[in-house]
């Protein structure tokens, strides 16, 4: 009875009834920088929009130009044979040598190079039962007008167990004169390597068996600079692709453009001369593909080399017009590709070494290919679709929720596109689950006979929400905003405007359950 007397007395201090709410939810505001990147538009002066773009659609990997690979070297130090042995002392010069090395450079005859990153791995190894240093010097290599030197101390070792020691050291920021005096020779460097017993050792013996052995692996090495002669070789490459992130608000629909003016522009940051044969230039959205169909295809063309005078580049640089004329250029843009993919040939320095080792590389410019094109958004669009995503970050009040209601959508078009809406629930991990509302038609907006919009067009849409679709509300998950638009005469361009906006504003009349 105690029990029951209680419980009936929480229920009547906390009671729970519903109510009507009324009250706004969301407003929102779509224009063309919904569906374009704000940073592609341009506004002339009469507010009609010009869509100017600059994007890459080939580019030269600097590896492909120009790779120092992965080069080991080994040395052994020893007495010769006819020295048995020989007395050392702590701080006695064991081994000395000074010697030239040759970088791989496949091809590259290399006079001078500024690495930005890559090192060497020193693996040093000793049978000598007492501690030596050994010292690693490269001639010349330089940084802040000090050549390249490091000290390593080898621990005691035996025949039978040598010690071994491995050292990385960052070559990073260091210049490589790689060229005699005569400018002779080209991707050699000098080293002097030093060995001497610690000044911590004890007196002992060196015999003619005993073995200091160093490997030296350089790895990793890239240039940020490079002077020399670059060779003179065919790269050809299938499929080369590249990213076009320039759509990729708009999420489905057929575009077409009156008109399309585009420059296909190769610029060539590499003081070597260039022939690029461009054999296919397609561009993709999805599995829908165009290819470029133009006289360049196929026909090499010829790429003047970089200059850098003061240490500053100056690239050179060779255009081709694509337009509705000479090409399918506008079938590519209409497209709304997301990637491009190139196949060419690319033949440096097709005359050979005709600037006498003075070819030249700033990293990480090389040689690419644009697409640059400005254009009026004069359009016949079908089914052009932009998206939105709203968040109405609901939270559960201390004294109640909304259950249930409907939404009340007005929306005023200003676009002289007809729309069709669509809302749309969307997970955590951004998938959607069900639509919340079925297509709905919008009215374009008013217009004259020049179809410039007078007026906007209005609607509204009700939408009703029952208590399940709450709780995920409520539980975090948002709406996707969809609208399709399409001009209502596909045989009629229309230019669009700055101004142009298309408003969306929700209001709510809830079942509000107050308590419990």
């Amino acid at each position: 009875m105690v029990w029951g007397l209680s419980s009936c007395k929480r229920d009547l201090q906390r009671p729970s009834w519903d109510i009507g709410v009324v009250g706004p939810v969301i407003h929102s505001s779509l224009g063309l920088g919904n569906m374009i990147a704000d940073s592609l538009l341009q506004v002339n002066p009469d507010s009609s929009v010009v869509l100017s773009f600059s994007g890459t659609v080939y580019e030269l990997d600097a590896d492909t130009l120009l790779k120092l690979p992965d080069t080991t070297i080994t040395n052994s130090f020893s007495l010769p044979t006819i020295i048995p042995s020989v007395n050392v002392t702590p701080g006695q010069l064991v081994f000395n040598q000074t010697e030239t090395r040759y970088f791989n450079g496949q091809g590259v005859q290399l006079t001078i190079a500024d690495l930005r990153s890559g090192g060497c791995y020193l693996t040093l190894s000793s049978t000598i039962n007492q501690p030596v240093d050994f010292t690693y010097e490269i001639l010349t290599a330089f940084k802040s007008g000090q050549h390249f030197i490091t000290t390593s101390r080898i621990p005691p070792g035996s025949i039978a167990q040598p010690s071994q020691v491995v050292v990385y050291v960052d070559l990073s920021g260091y210049r490589f004169i790689l060229t005699d005096a005569g400018a002779t020779q080209f991707n050699q460097y000098t080293t002097k390597t030093t060995i001497k017993m610690s000044a911590d050792a004890q007196p002992t013996t060196v015999t003619n068996q005993d073995v200091v052995a160093v490997s030296s692996t350089f790895s990793g090495l890239e240039p940020s600079y490079a002077k020399g002669y670059f060779g003179s070789r065919i790269e050809s490459f299938v499929n080369e692709p590249s990213n076009f992130s320039s759509f990729e608000k708009i999420i489905s629909g057929v575009l077409d453009i009156d008109q399309v003016n585009v420059n296909l522009t190769f610029t060539n940051y590499i003081g070597a001369d260039a022939r690029i044969t461009l054999q296919s230039l397609k561009a993709a959205r999805g599995a829908d593909t165009v290819v470029l169909a133009h006289s360049i295809i196929g026909s090499a063309i010829n790429i003047n080399r970089a200059t850098d005078p003061g240490g500053i580049v100056i690239p050179s640089t060779y255009s081709v017009n694509l337009n509705n004329g000479n090409s399918n250029i506008d079938q590519i843009i209409e497209l709304l590709p997301l990637a491009f993919s190139s196949s060419l040939d690319f033949h440096i320095n097709p005359l050979g070494n005709v600037a006498a080792h003075h070819d030249f590389f700033y990293a990480p410019k090389t040689v690419k290919a644009d697409l640059n094109f400005t254009l009026p958004l004069n359009i016949i669009a079908n089914n052009l679709t932009l998206a939105d995503t709203i968040d109405l970050n609901l939270e559960r009040g201390k004294n109640g929720h909304i259950r249930s209601g409907k939404l009340h959508i007005d929306i005023s078009n200003g676009f002289p596109l007809a729309a069709d809406f669509q809302l749309f629930f969307m997970n955590g991990s951004g998938t959607l689950t069900d639509s919340i509302v079925q297509p709905n038609s919008i009215l374009a907006a008013y217009t004259n006979a020049q179809n410039i919009v007078t007026a906007n067009r209005d609607s509204e849409l009700i939408i009703t929400v029952n208590e399940s679709q709450m709780d995920r509300l409520y539980n975090g998950e948002r709406l996707l905003l969809r609208i399709a638009f399409s001009t209502s005469s596909l045989t009629q361009h229309v230019t669009l405007y700055d101004y142009y906006r298309i408003h969306v504003r929700m209001r709510g009349d809830f079942n509000y359950r107050i308590g419990s």
